[in-house]
Order: structure tokens, then C-alpha cells, then sequence
């Protein structure tokens, strides 16, 4: 037999409810401190540009060298296989692969680090890194292809200052 659900939304109480949102609004702002913070004044652009630095400065950046970036392009060929063998093995499920996903997104990030280095780029060329790197166009996963794109991106504009600089 059906139960009629208009007794059983019989006691709702509106106000109620309104009370308990407002409870739920103030405890979302102990909850998460981000809320509690008020919005910054509009910084001048130096000011901005010093944060930057700051925050660059506090990343977690490693220094790259010649032997670095070496150990770098085989870990990501060593990856890109392993991934794509456990997207073979295991197409229809994708928890069995993710973990490989993750690790070739953080080597992908770890060899974006060299775009700072442009002296390391002709010897990434010497090493077919390249190649390796613009295979991962083709990559089912639109965050690895982004990443790469960033990668690529950052090693253009990079060359572009460098010759602005020397002229």
C-alpha cells in the first residue's frame, strides 16, 4: 500500500529550515579557512611580480644538468611503455592503469622543469627526447596531451626570449 508522502512532509518547518542554513553557512567558513579570509586589495604589478618570484622560489624545483635530463627522457620512455601496455591489458579498466597515468603526468611535469634551462634543449634533441615527447600527442589521456602542449609551449617561448635578449 502506498504511504501518502504529504504526512510525512507534514512537520517541515520553513523557518527551521532557514535557521539551519544559516548554522550550515557558518560552519562552512570554520570548516574551510580559505572563506575566511578577506579578498586582497587589487596589487600593483610589481607587488604581483614579487609574489611570483616568492612563490617560485618556495616551489619544489629541481635543478636540472645534462645527466638529470638523461635520466629523465628514459624514465618517461620506460613509462610511456609501461603505460601503454596496461592500457592494453587493461582497456576497460581504467583503475588498473591510473597509477601509470599519474607517474607519466609527473615525470611529464619534472621534464617541464628544463624549459628553464634552455642550454639542456639541443642535447634533449641529442637524445630523441623530442620525439619522445611528441609522441605523447597521440596520448588517449587529454591531460597528458595538455601537459606536453604546456611543455612544448614553454620550450617556444623560451627560444623566443632568448633571442629577443640577444638582439
Amino acid at each position: 500500500m502506498k504511504e501518502n508522502n504529504d504526512d510525512k512532509y507534514e512537520d517541515f518547518d520553513e523557518e527551521n529550515l532557514e535557521e539551519n542554513e544559516e548554522v550550515d553557512d557558518n560552519n562552512e567558513n570554520e570548516e574551510n579557512p580559505e572563506n575566511n579570509y578577506e579578498e586582497e586589495p587589487e596589487m600593483n604589478q610589481k607587488e604581483m611580480i614579487d609574489k611570483l618570484l616568492e612563490e617560485a622560489e618556495n616551489a619544489n624545483f629541481t635543478e636540472f644538468d645534462d645527466k638529470q635530463l638523461k635520466k629523465s627522457i628514459v624514465d618517461l620512455e620506460n613509462l610511456i611503455s609501461k603505460n601503454q601496455e596496461l592500457r592494453g591489458k587493461f582497456s576497460k579498466q581504467p583503475e588498473n592503469f591510473m597509477d601509470s597515468e599519474v607517474e607519466l603526468h609527473e615525470e611529464i611535469k619534472k621534464i617541464q622543469q628544463i624549459t628553464a634551462y634552455p642550454e639542456l634543449l639541443k642535447i634533449l634533441i641529442d637524445l630523441h627526447g623530442v620525439p619522445t615527447l611528441l609522441s605523447l600527442l597521440g596520448h588517449e589521456n587529454t591531460d597528458i596531451i595538455a601537459d606536453i602542449v604546456e611543455v612544448i609551449f614553454k620550450f617556444i617561448l623560451n627560444i623566443i626570449l632568448s633571442y629577443l635578449a640577444s638582439q
